[in-house]
C-alpha cells in the first residue's frame, strides 16, 4: 500500500513494562554466563569460527526460517554475538568510552586504567564468543585518527576470524593521498582541475586555494598575488588542508592531527611542523603504515550470521551519475574491473563475497601504482582513471558510476527515517537476512531503528550527537552520548547515553517492538509534521524507563522532546507533539535498602563487569556505565531507593566493608580510622532506608559537634548545609520537590519549596552553590522546622 499507508498501520497502543522484577538472589539462574571468570581467550587460543554459512543453507526464498550457524567444519555452533561501533571519525575519547559501555566481559582494554590520553595505542580483548564490528569511518574528525586505526589493525591481527573491519568513504578515500600529495602533483600547480564528484558550482582548484592563503597571508588582493607569493605558498601543507576541507569535508583534520602527534610523542603543538603533519599523512599510506594496513583487512559487506552489515545502505536515492535512475538497489550491484561496468548478483552471500573481492583487488592495484600514470587536467570521471584503485576511490564518493553500498543514503527528502520497499524487504528476508546495520549517515543521538515486518534496519551513525559540544576537545560534535548496539539471537539491543545522560535502553526483534522504538506518528493531513520514537530513556535521576523520546529531523536540524507514556500513546495515534524539552516525572520508588546477600551480588556483579581501572570501588562514571544494564538499574532502585548516583556509588563503597570475608574484615579493622569506621555503619535489622540514613546523618552531627568545642552556632550551621549533589533518582511520597531552576538561578540562591518554609527561603536565605536542585522533605514532617538538609 506505499509507505505512507505502512506508516499509518503501526500499532499505536504502547504495551506495559516487558522488564520482569528479578531478585538478585535469581541472577546466577538466569545469566550464568555473567557470573564466570572472565570468560577471555589468550590470544594464541585457536580462533573457531561461529559464523552462518548461508551458502550451505538448502532453504529457498519461500522459506525464510533462519539456517544454523555453522563452523568450517559443518557442526553446529551458537548464532554469534556480535558487538557494532561505527563513524568513531578520529574520536579516541568516544571509543574510550564505547569501550566502557561494553563491560569488562566483553570488550576490555589490556591495560589497566583510563586510555583516553594514551600515547600510542592500547591493546583490546575480545572475550570467548563475541564478534566485533567496526562499520567504517575511522578517521578525520578528532585527534585520535593514529591510535584508532593502529588500534583496529593491531585488533584484527589478534583476532582475525572475529574481528571484521568495513570500510567506510573516509578510509577508502585515503587512497588519495600517494598520487595527489606527490610532489610532482604540487609542481603542475597551475593546472590541476578540482575533483569531478563535487558540484560545479561549489568546485575550487587548488590554484584558486592557494592565491586566497597567499592574499591573506601577504595582506594583499588576490588579484595582486604575484607568482613568487604563488611559489612560496604552493606546499604539500596547504594541499593537505585543501583536500580536507574541500573534497574530504574534513575541514579542522590537520590541527587536529598536529594535536596527536604532539600528545604521542610528549611535545608541545608549537613544536610539530606543518611538515611533520605532512609527513604523518604521507606515511599513514606508505608501506607499512597502519590505514594502507587497514584498507588491505577491510572488506565492503558483511553477512554475519542473520545480520547483514554495510558502511552506507543497500538501497539509495541519490545516484544520480547512475544509469537507471536516482534511486536504486546497491545490494546485488559488484563493479567490474572496466570502467563503468558492473554485474548483477542475485545470490545475497555470493553477492557479497564479489563485492569484497572486487574491493581487495581494487586496493592491491593501488598498492602496485600509487601515484598518476597519467595525471588528471580537467573536472572529469575519465580523467581520474590512470592510478591504481580509482575504481574503488570513486565507488566510495557521491559519483559513483555504479550503486554504492559505501556513499548511500536511504532517507526521506527532510531527512526523517524511510522504509525499505516491500520487494527489497522480501528479498533480504527470502535469505535469512533479519538485520541490516549501517552507518556513514548521522542520525541524532543514538541509533534510528527503522522497523519493518520480520526485518530491522539500524543507522548507527551518532557523530554530530551534540554540535558543537567541544567536551573532550575543542570541535567535538558528540558530548557525552555514546550508544553501544548488540546483535545476539535476532535480537538488536541498544543502550548508553544521550548527550544530555538520559540513559537510553532498547531492544527489538523482526517480530517484536514492544519498546514502540522507531514507531512513526500518525499524519493526520498531508504536510503536517511527525515525530517518531527515538529511544526508551530514563533521566539521570530515574532509574525507571517511563519515558520516550521523540525525534523529528528537517534536513540538518534535530528536534527533540521527552514524553510520558500516555503522551507518547497520544501521539503515535495522531495528536500533536508538544516541544517541552522538559525532564521526563520523577519516579516515586518506595523500598528498603536490600539484603545483605543481595547487596553483595550487585557488588560482585559490578566489580566484575564496571571496575575498568581495578581499583576495587566504584566511581560514578563506571556506575553510569553500569546502569546502563537493566539487571542493575532494578537491583540500585530497590537497594537504594530515591539515591543520587554519586551516594549510590559512595554506599556501595562503604559496603565493600560488610562484603568482605571476616578475615578480610578484621584486617582491615585494624588498620581503620574513625571516620572510616563510621562511613561502615552497619544497617539494623528491619530498619528502614530513611531511618538508616536519618540515624548516620544524627550521628555525624554529634561527631561535628563534639569536635568543634567553642563554635557550636558555627558547628549547627555546618551540619545543615546540604552537600554538592545531584538530584536524587526519586522522592519517597510525602515529600515535595522544588520547581526545577536553571543552574544558573541554583548559583544564586535556593528556591524555597511551595506552601512551606525551606532552607533558603524566610529571612535572609543562604547562598548554597550547587550543580542540580536537591530533593528536600516538607518541613511538616519536622515539626515546622525549615528544612535543612537533603532526603536521600
Amino acid at each position: 500500500g506505499g509507505e505512507e499507508d505502512n506508516d499509518d498501520k503501526a500499532t499505536t497502543v504502547l504495551q506495559p513494562e516487558s522488564v520482569q522484577q528479578i531478585g538478585l538472589q535469581h541472577w546466577h539462574e538466569i545469566h550464568p554466563s555473567r557470573w564466570g571468570s572472565g570468560g577471555f581467550v589468550s590470544a594464541t587460543t585457536t580462533e573457531s569460527t561461529c559464523r552462518c554459512d548461508l551458502r550451505s543453507c538448502s532453504q529457498r526464498p519461500d522459506d525464510t526460517s533462519r539456517c544454523a550457524p555453522t563452523d568450517v567444519s559443518g557442526s553446529t555452533a551458537a548464532p554469534p554475538r556480535v558487538i557494532y561501533c561505527c563513524d568513531v571519525e578520529g574520536h579516541w575519547p568516544y571509543f574510550c568510552n564505547f569501550v566502557d559501555l561494553c563491560g569488562t566481559d566483553r570488550l576490555r582494554f589490556v591495560q589497566i586504567g583510563d586510555q583516553r590520553n594514551v600515547s600510542e595505542a592500547p591493546e583490546l580483548e575480545l572475550a570467548d564468543g563475541w564478534h566485533f564490528v567496526f562499520g567504517g569511518d575511522s578517521c578525520d574528525k578528532g585527534p585520535g585518527s593514529l591510535r584508532f586505526v593502529e588500534c583496529m589493525v593491531r585488533f584484527k591481527r589478534k583476532y582475525p576470524e572475529r574481528v571484521h573491519l568495513i570500510l567506510g568513504n573516509r578510509d577508502i578515500n585515503k587512497m588519495r593521498w600517494t598520487a595527489e600529495l606527490d610532489q610532482c602533483e604540487i609542481d603542475r600547480l597551475l593546472v590541476v582541475p578540482p575533483v569531478f564528484w563535487l558540484p560545479e558550482k561549489t568546485r575550487l582548484s587548488p590554484l584558486d586555494y592557494v592565491r586566497r592563503v597567499a592574499a591573506e597571508a601577504e595582506g594583499v588582493a588576490e588579484s595582486e598575488v604575484s607568482e613568487a607569493m604563488l611559489a612560496k605558498h604552493n606546499t604539500k601543507a596547504n594541499k593537505v588542508r585543501y583536500m580536507l576541507k574541500h573534497d574530504m569535508g574534513s575541514d579542522g583534520d590537520f590541527e587536529f592531527r598536529r594535536h596527536e602527534l604532539a600528545m604521542m610523542k610528549g611535545l608541545g603543538t608549537s613544536e610539530i611542523s606543518d611538515e611533520a603533519v605532512v609527513a604523518s599523512y604521507e606515511t599513514w599510506t606508505a608501506e607499512g603504515g597502519s590505514m594502507r594496513e587497514y584498507l588491505r583487512l577491510g572488506q565492503l559487506a558483511l553477512l554475519l550470521g542473520n545480520t547483514l552489515f554495510v558502511h552506507g545502505q543497500v538501497i539509495g536515492n541519490q545516484f544520480s551519475c547512475c544509469p537507471g535512475g536516482a534511486e536504486q538497489w546497491s545490494v546485488r550491484v559488484v563493479p567490474t574491473d572496466d570502467f563503468g561496468g558492473f554485474e548483477v548478483v542475485e545470490d545475497l552471500p555470493r553477492w557479497a563475497d564479489k563485492l569484497n573481492a572486487w574491493a581487495a583487488r581494487q586496493i592491491e592495484a593501488w598498492q602496485r601504482q600509487p601515484t598518476w600514470q597519467q595525471p588528471p587536467i580537467v573536472p572529469e570521471r575519465a580523467s581520474w582513471r590512470a592510478r591504481g584503485g580509482s575504481s574503488l576511490i570513486t565507488y566510495g564518493t557521491p559519483a559513483a558510476e555504479v550503486p554504492s553500498v559505501v556513499y548511500c543514503r536511504w532517507l526521506k527528502d527532510d531527512c526523517m527515517p524511510k522504509k525499505y520497499p516491500s520487494d527489497l524487504v522480501d528479498y533480504l528476508k527470502s535469505y535469512g537476512v533479519h538485520s541490516v546495520v549501517v552507518g556513514h549517515t548521522p542520525h541524532g543521538n543514538c541509533p534510528t531503528v527503522i522497523p519493518h515486518n520480520g526485518l530491522t534496519v539500524l543507522m548507527g551513525d551518532t557523530s554530530y550527537s551534540h554540535m558543537k559540544a567541544d567536551v573532550a576537545f575543542a570541535g567535538d560534535n558528540r558530548g557525552e552520548a555514546v550508544s553501544l548496539v548488540i546483535v545476539e539471537q535476532q535480537m538488536l539491543h541498544v543502550s548508553g547515553r544521550t548527550h544530555m545522560k538520559q540513559i537510553l535502553e532498547y531492544q527489538i526483534s523482526p517480530n517484536s517492538n514492544l519498546d514502540k522504538v522507531g514507531v512513526m506518528q500518525k499524519r493526520r493531513s498531508r504536510g503536517e509534521e511527525r515525530y517518531f520514537v527515538k529511544a526508551r530513556i530514563c533521566e539521570e535521576n530515574d532509574l525507571k524507563f517511563n519515558g520516550y523520546l521523540m525525534c523529528k529531523m528537517e534536513g540538518f536540524k534535530t528536534y527533540y522532546t521527552v514524553l510520558r507514556r500516555d503522551e507518547a500513546e497520544r501521539s503515535l495515534g495522531g495528536q500533536p507533539v508538544q516541544q517541552n524539552y522538559s525532564s521526563i516525572a520523577h519516579y516515586n520508588p518506595h523500598g528498603d535498602i536490600s539484603e545483605l546477600c543481595r547487596l553483595r551480588l550487585l557488588w560482585d556483579h559490578c566489580m566484575e563487569r564496571w571496575d575498568h581501572n581495578l581499583d576495587g570501588s566504584l566511581s560514578q562514571k563506571e556506575l553510569e556505565d553500569a546502569l546502563t544494564e537493566d539487571e542493575v538499574r532494578q537491583a540500585v532502585l530497590a537497594a537504594f531507593p530515591g539515591c543520587s548516583f554519586d551516594v549510590v556509588a559512595r554506599e556501595l563503597n562503604r559496603h565493600q566493608f560488610e562484603l568482605k570475608t571476616p578475615r578480610e574484615s578484621e584486617e582491615q579493622d585494624s588498620s581503620m580510622s574513625e571516620d572510616e569506621a563510621w562511613c561502615m555503619l552497619p544497617k539494623r535489622s528491619g530498619e528502614s532506608a530513611e531511618s538508616f540514613v536519618s540515624r548516620k546523618t544524627t550521628r555525624s552531627r554529634k561527631r561535628t559537634k563534639s569536635r568543634k568545642e567553642g563554635s557550636s552556632e558555627r558547628g549547627r550551621s555546618d551540619s545543615r548545609k546540604p552537600s554538592n549533589s545531584r538530584v536524587g533518582l526519586g522522592s519517597r511520597q510525602g515529600s515535595c520537590t522544588s520547581r526545577k531552576p536553571t543552574r544558573s538561578q541554583w548559583r544564586q540562591s535556593f528556591r524555597s519549596c511551595p506552601g512551606c518554609v525551606c532552607a533558603g527561603g524566610g529571612k535572609e536565605g543562604l547562598a548554597f552553590q550547587v550543580s542540580e536542585p536537591l530533593v528536600y522533605r516538607h518541613a511538616e514532617a519536622r515539626g515546622g522546622r525549615g528544612l535543612t538538609e537533603p532526603v536521600l
